[in-house]
């Protein structure tokens, strides 16, 4: 979505430096605008899914601390099926 609307947001791809050669890093109004825009377009306008019983595992080749605070990244996909309209009578 950033990459489509780069003159909307401000962001110019091409001038950019890849962080680890294969993400850029996006300010957090440009994101706080798509994750609202993707709310309001799209998300709210899903059936109601109860998520409240979602639950991640989180990996890591290294052993964690407690005493440290760790960030994370992560990409989330989630598939989703419409479910089937009743028959029109």
């Amino acid at each position: 979505m950033i990459s489509r609307n780069w003159d909307r947001f401000g962001f110019h791809p091409e001038q950019e430096q890849k962080v680890e050669g294969e993400f850029y890093r996006i300010d957090k109004p440009i994101v706080q605008s798509v994750v609202n825009q993707l709310y309001d377009n799209v998300i709210c306008k899903l059936p109601f899914t109860d998520v409240s019983k979602l639950q991640i595992h989180l990996q890591s080749p290294v052993k964690p601390s407690n005493s440290n605070l760790h960030q994370v990244s992560m990409q989330l996909k989630v598939k989703y099926r419409f479910p089937m309209a009743a028959p029109a009578e």
